[in-house]
Formats: C-alpha cells, structure tokens, sequence
C-alpha cells in the first residue's frame, strides 16, 4: 500500500496544517477585537414621533431610555400606550444592535459565520 494514502506526489496536496491553524488563530483574534469593539458602538431607535428613545450597543445591553415629557403627560391616564412605545423602541434598537453585530462579524469572517470557529 502506497505510504501517501492517494495524495498526489507530495504529500497532502499542499495543505499545510500549521499555516491553518496560525489562520484560525488570527481569525478567532479579530473576531475578538470587533466583539470588544461592539461594546463601545451605539445604535438608537426612536418611535412615537419621538416620544421614546432607546440607545442600545452593539452587545445588545440597553445604556439609555429617554421618555419625553409629552409620553408621560399623554400616558398619564393609559399606561399601556407608554408601554408599548418603550417595548418598539426597545425592539427597533435590538434589532439594529443585531444587524450591526452581524455586519462588524461578517467583515471579520467573510460571512462564514462565528460559529464555526466556537465564537458563536
């Protein structure tokens, strides 16, 4: 039986384990850096002709609510409406937080996703 195991003269075609795992390595490295970089980028969302505004980074922790004066004198009577003004504002700013995520990761990775590398 031939020692290279159906490779072509050469070994293995030319893949280099050490050079894939030095790859893997500065490519976890950067995935990193943005991941820390995402904790210091805002996005903000803002509903109700801007009655509430929520800021959000890019990890997806709430770091402000602004209600303005108008909401809280327009809800004093009706809670709900306030409320639900604070929960789309508090969607829209996740949902962005998560886009903006994803396209910071996907410039790291080419789009080959975190997960693949234990990052996700």
């Amino acid at each position: 039986m031939s020692k290279n195991k159906g490779f072509p003269k050469g070994g293995m075609g030319g893949f280099n384990p050490a050079a894939l795992q030095k790859q893997v390595e500065e490519l976890q490295k950067k995935m990193l850096e943005t991941q820390n970089q995402l904790e210091n980028e805002q996005v903000s969302a803002t509903v109700g002709g801007g009655m509430v505004t929520v800021t959000m980074n890019g990890h997806q922790k709430i770091l402000a609510i602004k209600i303005s004066p108008e909401a809280i004198q327009e809800s004093a009577n009706d809670a709900t409406m306030l409320e639900d003004l604070i929960m789309a504002a508090v969607n829209e700013a996740h949902e962005r937080s998560q886009t903006m995520a994803s396209q910071r990761m996907n410039a790291v990775t080419g789009g080959m996703g975190a997960g693949l590398l234990g990052m996700g």
